[in-house]
Parts: C-alpha cells; sequence; structure tokens
C-alpha cells in the first residue's frame, strides 16, 4: 500500500516540474492512427542516453505504471534508491548473466496487461548514436501476444532546452518470427534496430517542420492566404473511399491530380492546409506572368522544364519527400481544359520507386460553380509485390497503377452527379 501511495504522489507532484524543467514534446510515427494511451500489456524498446530516458517516459505514459527492466548495478546505490526502483516497477537483470528470470518477470507483466520499458543498448550512448541492441527484449516479446512499441528518446535532459520523443507504429514480432531460429531472431533484431534509427531520422525532421517556423514564413503566409480568402470562392467538395479520411497522413506522400486549370495549386492548398506542400510547376506558366510567378512561388511551388529531364527540379523533389513533407504534381504535363484524363509521365514512379513514398491519386472536376475532388486509396509502393521487377519496369507498373487509380477516381465522381 505505501508504495502506490509513494506511486500516486512521484507522478502527481513530478509532472509540473517534469514539464518546466525538459518541456518534453511527444510525437507519434503517424499521428493519426496512434494514441499515447496503450490499452493492454506491451513492450517499450527504446535508445538509451542517461537515466533521465525513463523519467520522460514515467510522464509520457501518464496513466500507466512502466515496469522498466534494470541492471543490477541499480541497486547498489543506497536504501533510498532502492525504495524508489521499487515503487516504479523495476525488473531487476542479475549480474550473472545465465539467469533469465528477468525475462519471465517481464513477460509475466505484459501477460497481465502491463507494460514494460527495456533499453536493449543495455548502456547508455552519450554520442548520439545508437549502439548494437542485445536481442534478449525478443525472448519477452515471443512469451506474449502483446506488440513491440518502438521508441527514440533525443537525450535532451537541460533548462532552456526541450525533451523530444517520438512513438513507433506496434511492431508484432510472430509476425516475423516463426521456427525461433537464431536466423529469424537476428533479422528481428536488426529490424527493431534500424526501425529506432528511422525513428531518429524522423523526429530530426519532424524538429526542422515545425508548425511555426520563420523559415517557411512565405510558404506558411501563401497557405493562409488561399485558405482564408481564395478556399471560400472555390467551393471545394470532397469526396473519397471508405469512412477513413485518406488525407490525414503525416508523413511524407505523393499527390498525384488530374490537371485541367490554373487553379488546381489552389485546390491542393486549400484541403491539404494542414501540412506544408511543395508543388510541381511548369516553367512555362510560372515565366508567363511575375505577379503570379512571385506568388506561386510563395506558396511553395517548384518550377521543372516540363520538356526535358529537369534535374534540378527532380533532386529538390527528392529533398522534399526526404523530409516527410507532401509533394504534388500533375503527371500529365499539360493542362486538358475539357476535362479529359491523358497519359502519365513516369516522373511519378520515379519520386515514389527513389523514396519510397505513397502516392493519393485524386480527380478533379468543376461543375457549374463548385470544385468537387474525389480522392482514391492510398497507393504504397512498399506493399506492392514487384521485387522482380526492373526499376524501370517498377517506374511503369506504379505509373500505370496511378493513371487507372485516377481514372477509377473520376468514374466514381461523374457517378454521383451524373
Amino acid at each position: 500500500m505505501k508504495y502506490r501511495i509513494l506511486f500516486f504522489l512521484m507522478k502527481t507532484t513530478g509532472l509540473i516540474l517534469e514539464k518546466i524543467a525538459y518541456k518534453r514534446k511527444v510525437y507519434f510515427e503517424d499521428k493519426y492512427i496512434q494514441k499515447r494511451k496503450i490499452k493492454g500489456g506491451a513492450l517499450l524498446v527504446s535508445n538509451h542516453t542517461s537515466f533521465k530516458d525513463y523519467i520522460s517516459y514515467f510522464f509520457t505514459f501518464f496513466f500507466r505504471k512502466v515496469n522498466v527492466v534494470v541492471g543490477s548495478i541499480m541497486y547498489k546505490h543506497n536504501y533510498f534508491f532502492n525504495v524508489v526502483l521499487k515503487t516504479i516497477g523495476a525488473i531487476k537483470v542479475d549480474d550473472n548473466i545465465y539467469n533469465l528470470d528477468f525475462i519471465n518477470k517481464s513477460a509475466n507483466c505484459i501477460n497481465g496487461s502491463k507494460i514494460v520499458l527495456i533499453f536493449p543498448e543495455a548502456h547508455y550512448s552519450t554520442d548520439g548514436n545508437i549502439s548494437k541492441f542485445y536481442p534478449s527484449y525478443i525472448q519477452i516479446a515471443l512469451k506474449t501476444n502483446e506488440p513491440i512499441i518502438p521508441l527514440y528518446n533525443d537525450g535532451v535532459f537541460s533548462f532552456f532546452k526541450r525533451n523530444r520523443i517520438i512513438i513507433g507504429k506496434p511492431i508484432y514480432p510472430k509476425d516475423y518470427i516463426i521456427n525461433n531460429t537464431k536466423e529469424e531472431i537476428d533479422s528481428f533484431n536488426q529490424l527493431v534496430e534500424n526501425k529506432i534509427k528511422d525513428l531518429k531520422v524522423l523526429l530530426e525532421n519532424k524538429k526542422k517542420n515545425s508548425a511555426v517556423s520563420l523559415r517557411y514564413l512565405f510558404n506558411d503566409l501563401g497557405r493562409l492566404i488561399t485558405y482564408v480568402f481564395i478556399k471560400p470562392f472555390l467551393r471545394i467538395k470532397i469526396h473519397y473511399k471508405g469512412e477513413i479520411n485518406p488525407l490525414k497522413i503525416s508523413n511524407r506522400f505523393i499527390v498525384c491530380s488530374n490537371h485541367f486549370s490554373l487553379a488546381d495549386p489552389l485546390i491542393l492548398i486549400s484541403i491539404l492546409f494542414r501540412r506544408r506542400i511543395k508543388i510541381l510547376a511548369s516553367k512555362d506558366i510560372l515565366e508567363q506572368n511575375k505577379i503570379r510567378s512571385f506568388f506561386m512561388k510563395g506558396i511553395g511551388c517548384i518550377p521543372i522544364d516540363k520538356n526535358s529531364l529537369d534535374i534540378d527540379a527532380i533532386n529538390q523533389s527528392i529533398s522534399v519527400l526526404e523530409k516527410e513533407k507532401v509533394l504534388a504534381l500533375f503527371p500529365e504535363g499539360d493542362l486538358h481544359t475539357n476535362q479529359s484524363f491523358g497519359s502519365l509521365k513516369q516522373g511519378v514512379g520515379l519520386l515514389s520507386i527513389q523514396t519510397n513514398s505513397p502516392i493519393l491519386p485524386m480527380y478533379i472536376k468543376k461543375i457549374k460553380h463548385r470544385f468537387y475532388v474525389f480522392i482514391n486509396d492510398r497507393i504504397n509502393p512498399s506493399s506492392l509485390a514487384f521485387d522482380k521487377l526492373s526499376n524501370m519496369e517498377k517506374i511503369k507498373y506504379i505509373t500505370d497503377k496511378v493513371s487507372s487509380s485516377i481514372n477509377e477516381a473520376k468514374a466514381l465522381l461523374e457517378s454521383k452527379y451524373e
């Protein structure tokens, strides 16, 4: 009973102090399908920068008790520290390397609908790099039917600086380990380690793409002007398949649409107002009018020479996607004012393959004085079974798939307003 009271006091009195001292901010790999509240049991796997990592997770998952796996050396400090470890639910790893009781204790916790935190590096990494993972956490996960949740902590714990954490999507070991062989375990261990390294890169990109930044002043001002003053006149109505809004994607993706008017970029900016997007636009259009060119570049247009292989525009587009931003393009290459849908250039397939970016196909149609948008299902290159194809065949395959998807969106939209 006394440990429960002490635990409650640590949570309630320490939260405000921790927020003031470290200004913790939590991100998600995909915030639209994830929540900080974890239901049932789970194994949290994180990089390790200092003992303060646990403090940040202790308050991140405020309504859950985070049982942490700790080395026996932590029990050699003093009596008070031992009481703290018992209060927070620490699981001791014995000095004897052959004593693996902590695996069973951790698995029992998770099977009892609790969460366990483990640092597979087993020691602090103070240089910012992630060290090799020890695979004992995999044996814990295999004794349960619950997921591994990867975490990355940037290890910034000082006044006037912000501590940042990113929470990855759950991973189920039994989807990867069938026969429990050494090869499967080593492969899965590398997968989890790489996942946390990817989270590190994603966190760095999210820090650079903060909601408020002077770096994107003109881009944000252009988005705001478009959304507040132009969108009401466009009178946009959006349709999409299924019950989940496909626009709610927090990471990189490519928007592909038909192209029938100069209002198309403004429509895309309006419906994707919450994201900073870059739009590939023909140099010919931008060079026709200096005022229009200034405004379009301000809202995020990348000029591209549609009559040649514009390496500079391609490199800029790849850079946009690698920074987890949104790239929009009109793969027909030309305006089709009669609202017919032409053949696509293969740049969309190239960019998707090169950056492993999902594609969001859509069709825009104007009926009287209103614009209608139909958004089809996402096309994710990582989920397509075309490993045996050459790169050129993959590019053509994705381009054809995008073309058929936009045609399907066109047919579905027109069927609604025949």
